[in-house]
């Protein structure tokens, strides 16, 4: 199984790698695709606040307990305490995974403590450490403009 990423070339998010997702989250009725940027540095894999509003998920039903920051933006991290499915869609097929944990996050104005869109949907380590998956990201590999990136499940022997 090999789950091609994409590879930014674009000057404001240069070096940055995504794939779309679908996710379900059929106790709440979403269903939708949604960005995920992979940030190894990253604790939780969370849906950002302008993909949750898009999919009309409903904040009313999450209490958001942890805090954090990203790019120097605070943020609250809430957990999605209902089954999430996800579905990485490759060429020849779709790849389902059953996140034991999955949160949402909203930026806060602190002045008004209301949401704040620009929060980006972030796949971060815990996923790859659940679900047993390699990164492999070579930014040099190949031409100016083709660069080779993708997630695997490894088997070791």
């Amino acid at each position: 199984m090999k789950i091609p990423l994409n590879f930014s070339t674009t000057s404001n998010s240069k070096g940055l790698i995504s794939l779309m997702m679908s996710i379900r989250i059929p106790a709440w009725r979403v269903y939708g695709l949604v960005k995920f940027y992979v940030d190894t540095g990253s604790p939780k894999s969370f849906i950002g606040y302008d993909d949750a509003v898009r999919l009309q998920i409903p904040f009313q039903k999450i209490t958001f307990t942890d805090r954090a920051i990203l790019g120097g933006n605070p943020l609250l991290i809430g957990e999605i305490k209902t089954n999430v499915d996800l579905f990485f869609r490759t060429e020849k097929e779709s790849i389902p995974f059953k996140p034991s944990i999955f949160y949402v996050s909203k930026g806060v104005d602190a002045k008004r403590m209301t949401g704040v869109s620009g929060i980006p949907s972030i796949l971060g380590y815990d996923f790859f450490l659940n679900n047993k998956l390699a990164l492999y990201y070579d930014p040099a590999f190949g031409s100016a403009f083709i660069r080779e990136s993708y997630i695997t499940k490894e088997t070791h022997a």
